[in-house]
């Protein structure tokens, strides 16, 4: 009968260690649990930071060569219109140097 008492409250005691035991795990998982949803959400903020960055970076590039196209345009542009200047000025040589020579001509 002794045995039985003793085995009993031994059985007690081991449910009342399994029962800590358990409480520990639970408590242990629940702090996991709680620390990666903090990461989860704090990695969710990163990446949404991450990518407004990276967008804002990709849009500054494209305005930025957009400019410079324009630039270049515009100095392609100028080129253009200073050749054609170039070329009405040297148009405008040529027959001052033909109305010339026509007088010369006429002179002699």
């Amino acid at each position: 009968m002794h045995l039985s008492l003793s085995s009993t409250s031994n059985h007690d005691n081991d449910d009342d260690d399994d029962r800590d035991d358990d409480d520990a795990y639970n408590a242990k998982k629940v702090a996991v649990i709680i620390v990666l949803n903090c990461l989860e959400k704090r990695f969710f903020e990163f990446l949404q930071l991450y990518y407004k960055k990276k967008k804002k970076k990709k849009k500054k590039k494209k305005k930025k060569k957009k400019k410079k196209k324009k630039k270049k345009k515009k100095k392609k542009n100028n080129n253009e219109e200073e050749e054609e200047e170039e070329e009405e000025e040297e148009e405008e040589e040529e027959e001052q140097q033909q109305q010339q020579q026509q007088k010369q001509q006429q002179e002699q």
